[in-house]
């Protein structure tokens, strides 16, 4: 077997036999657990998600504040170009100014 696949571990048996009768067999290597070290990277991983997903929704949260305080500023403007178009048609003043 050595010759073919070399010194795996999946091709050794398990356990042989020769003349002196049977050999102990091989401790199999056992599953490695979840160990601290990934459940910490996992968490790691999960917060670095979060603080990306929080960033990303401060952004766009700021980005639809400053379109609503450009329409506001829009809408005003609009609103003082149209009372005075208003007031020079009809020759007086016509509102009293909020200021």
């Amino acid at each position: 077997m050595e010759e073919l696949f070399g010194r795996c571990a999946w091709a050794n048996s398990k356990a042989t036999a020769d003349e002196r009768g049977p050999i102990q067999p091989e401790p199999i290597a056992k599953k490695m657990k979840k160990t601290d070290v990934t459940a910490l990277e996992k968490l790691k991983l999960r917060k670095e998600k979060e603080d990306r997903s929080r960033a990303r929704e401060e952004k766009r949260m700021q980005a639809l504040q400053e379109l609503m305080e450009m329409k506001e500023r829009h809408h005003k403007e609009k609103m003082d170009a149209l009372k005075k178009i208003g007031e020079a048609l009809a020759g007086r003043k016509l509102f009293e100014d909020e200021n």
